[in-house]
């Protein structure tokens, strides 16, 4: 761990009053909050979403938002702004994004950490500042893993398993895995993020297996490369053979000679 890699900017916490509105204009780096008791709101891509004690809500780096406290029980909040290199890759293997801000703090271990953060007096580029940064935030990746099974069931019934529709209808289309992602209104880093988490392989090789599949079909069903080269996706002969080669160790014309029989490798994608 290269605690050089860590910028820390601020962190602090508030108790809220009833009526204060705060907007969070776009910044340059990234910030967590903590709801320590009380209630509150936290608007996020126009999706509003209700928290309470033990609630860690996201602020994407360059992103705008809005929070407020409820009106009955107003939340009480640790806010942590951080920034770096390294922190950019952890917060993206933890899963928490734009899409996905929100982790509950179950056992409140985090709260823990929280707590020796605020009582801490270290200076803010210490490195026993930074230390606790990474803490931080390496509790939110123990503890968003122990709530895997049920996003995987989620990821899974949605987003993967509308990409892979969308796939299987249009795969003999010049389609981008750019126009996937369009299709279920995320971005394409997000839609590639879910598959290499869940699935073990990306978007990408998922068309080309597709592809592959339906174009071995073809061939063993007495298509001509060419014809099956369009059925499948590509623009010419050939881009279709150098894939096909590629993904079968063979071309498509040794592949029709000997009958089909190949050994598949079905990761390499094109």
């Amino acid at each position: 761990m290269d605690f050089h890699d860590i910028t820390f900017i601020d962190y602090g916490k508030e108790q809220c009053l009833k009526g204060k509105n705060n907007k969070f204009f776009p910044r340059d780096y990234h910030l967590f909050h903590y709801v320590m008791s009380g209630n509150g709101y936290f608007v996020l891509d126009g999706k509003e979403y209700y928290l309470k004690a033990g609630d860690i809500f996201y602020i994407p780096k360059h992103y705008e938002s809005k929070y407020y406290p409820s009106s009955i029980k107003p939340w009480n909040y640790f806010w942590l702004g951080i920034d770096g290199e390294i922190i950019s890759s952890i917060i993206s293997k933890i899963g928490i994004n734009s899409l996905n801000p929100i982790i509950h703090d179950q056992n409140f271990k985090v709260k823990k950490i929280v707590e020796e953060i605020i009582d801490s007096n270290y200076e803010t580029q210490s490195l026993g500042m930074k230390g606790l940064a990474y803490l931080f935030l390496n509790a939110l990746d123990e503890l968003n893993n122990s709530l895997t099974n049920t996003k995987e069931k989620i990821y899974k019934n949605n987003y993967i398993k509308q990409a892979k529709e969308f796939i299987l209808n249009n795969y003999y289309y010049k389609i981008t895995i750019s126009e996937v992602a369009k299709s279920l209104g995320i971005n394409v880093n997000y839609l590639a993020n879910v598959f290499h988490r869940f699935e073990e392989i990306s978007p990408k090789e998922y068309l080309t297996k597709i592809r592959m599949e339906k174009a071995k079909e073809l061939l063993l069903d007495n298509k001509s490369i060419k014809k099956t080269s369009f059925e499948v996706g590509y623009s010419s002969e050939f881009y279709f053979s150098t894939a096909f080669k590629k993904y079968y160790k063979c071309s498509p014309r040794e592949f029709i000679q000997r009958g089909g029989n190949v050994n598949e490798n079905g990761q390499s994608g094109y």
